[in-house]
């Protein structure tokens, strides 16, 4: 999280850390399965980590080991009890912009421009999966399964390799009884003559 301040007076400065602290979270400090990162007084409760007791002043309470550990990853994070000449800024009169998660895109935004990939034309692999012809448009960068070319890594509508048929005009239809076996495909000039030559082959057997 970032924290921008826009004109106010006083120590108006910029604060607040973009390094993921779960990651770098020792395994003491750690909560659950890593979750969250604990700090020292949290995790260990005993008074040099709380300022407590006989450690309730900043001469007697200095930063332990963890404490700089997160200091050195956020250098303006207020790190323990008495960290406030380098976390405590006074502004009064300013405007704040707040982003969370300001290193980390979206899934949904990508910065990679849409990828136009074509397939072999006509095309049916040993494995049941097609390859049609026409330019497809994709987002993303995620392979589709059984399609053999890289798939959109948002909307996929293809389906796996042994459930798309596609047509001669470059559409995929959904082919739900299809299995493992290859498909043929026909133009509707090609199966249109079929028809006619199967009629003309039972009449003439009556005549």
């Amino acid at each position: 999280m970032v924290i921008e301040t826009t004109g106010g007076s006083g120590t108006c400065a910029s604060t607040g850390c973009v390094t993921d602290l779960n990651r770098a979270c020792p395994a003491e400090l750690r909560f659950g399965g890593g979750e969250a990162c604990r700090s020292a007084c949290e995790a260990f409760g005993s008074p040099e980590y709380c300022c407590s007791g006989a450690f309730n002043s900043p001469a007697a309470c200095r930063p332990s080991v963890y404490s700089q550990m997160f200091k050195t990853a956020c250098p303006r994070s207020y790190s323990y009890a008495y960290d406030d000449p380098t976390s405590t800024f006074t502004c009064s009169g300013a405007d704040y912009t707040v982003t969370f998660c300001p290193s980390m895109p979206s899934q949904k935004s990508s910065k990679d421009p849409p990828t136009t990939v074509t397939p072999p034309s006509g095309t049916t692999n040993s494995d049941g999966s097609l390859s049609g012809s026409g330019p497809i448009n994709m987002g993303g960068s995620e392979s589709g399964p059984g399609l053999g070319f890289t798939g959109s890594g948002q909307d996929q509508e293809f389906g796996s390799g042994s459930q798309a048929m596609m047509t001669t005009d470059g559409s995929w239809l959904a082919g739900l009884a299809m299995g493992e076996s290859n498909v043929v495909h026909c133009t509707s000039a090609l199966h249109y003559a079929v028809l006619f030559a199967v009629a003309v082959f039972i009449l003439s057997e009556f005549v």
